[in-house]
């Protein structure tokens, strides 16, 4: 029966690390190397590439992302 665990209280799961913070309780990376890669990807239409709001949410995600990549050196920031 599912009650918010799984049998053996061990649930393994992808996320990105926008998401480990929302989860209820803490989550831990573990160290496991992939076959994939994966990416977030922010994509804006040109006209609005220069526009102020942009920036400041380009600056906003990539400050989120610094602490990562300084703790995670395989996360790679192309800004």
């Amino acid at each position: 029966m599912w009650e918010g665990k799984t049998e053996d209280e061990l649930t393994t799961s992808f996320s990105d690390i926008f998401a480990l913070d929302m989860f209820p309780i803490r989550q831990r990376i573990l160290p496991v190397k992939l076959e994939q890669e994966f990416a977030d990807v922010l994509v804006v239409r040109r006209e609005y590439a220069n526009h102020n709001r942009f920036k400041v949410l380009k600056a906003t995600l990539l400050d989120r992302l610094r602490p990562w990549v300084e703790k995670y050196p395989e996360i790679l920031l192309c800004e």
